[in-house]
């Protein structure tokens, strides 16, 4: 349905997603109805990053710039909502993301509404038009209301501040390559 795989994956009847994610080498993604193991996975952060384990040395949060889709296939002015940028809770506390803002480099801007974000759980913003969908139990998509496109294709930044206005997250991208600014932990 949401044409994207699903995988845990084993090797010698160990879970390779909980090894990477107890190891600090990776931040549990939550896509719901993907639930199965959810509780095991999220215990394994948290003592990942209790011990400060590999990307827990440099990564705070509470939230972070996971993907963004700038050029989908197809005219990205006739089909906006084939750019999206997703946004993942890496803490271990439900985050409230209203006042929490999106912008790029020449100054469109997103306000997150009023939702909780589960430990784990990420919201999908798409650029064009649409009824934002906050039900927990299922993926949490948002629309950012564009007529048209937001992202540019040849190069942008996207930058996540908190309510108070301090960068949480930035993410910078050329044609065929993607960089990370390091800011408070990215």
């Amino acid at each position: 349905r949401y044409h994207r795989l699903l995988l845990s994956v084993y090797f010698d009847g160990e879970m390779i997603n909980a090894r990477r994610i107890e190891g600090g080498l990776a931040h549990l993604l939550v896509i719901p109805p993907n639930l199965k193991h959810y509780d095991r996975l999220l215990e394994l952060q948290r003592q990942a990053r209790a011990a400060r384990r590999g990307i827990w040395r440099h990564l705070k949060g509470p939230l972070k710039l996971t993907s963004l889709e700038a050029n989908p296939a197809g005219d990205d002015r006739s089909d906006p909502n084939g750019e999206y940028i997703r946004i993942a809770n890496i803490i271990d506390d439900v985050v409230d993301m209203r006042g929490f803002v999106v912008t790029d480099r020449h100054g469109h801007r997103y306000t997150f509404p009023a939702f909780a974000l589960k430990p784990g759980y990420s919201a999908l913003l798409l650029s064009g038009r649409g009824l934002d969908l906050t039900n927990p139990r299922q993926q949490i998509v948002l629309y950012w209301q564009s007529d048209g496109p937001i992202w540019n294709n040849d190069g942008d930044t996207a930058t996540l501040r908190a309510p108070d206005g301090s960068v949480v997250d930035r993410l910078e991208y050329r044609a065929g390559a993607r960089t990370r600014k390091a800011d408070r932990g990215s």
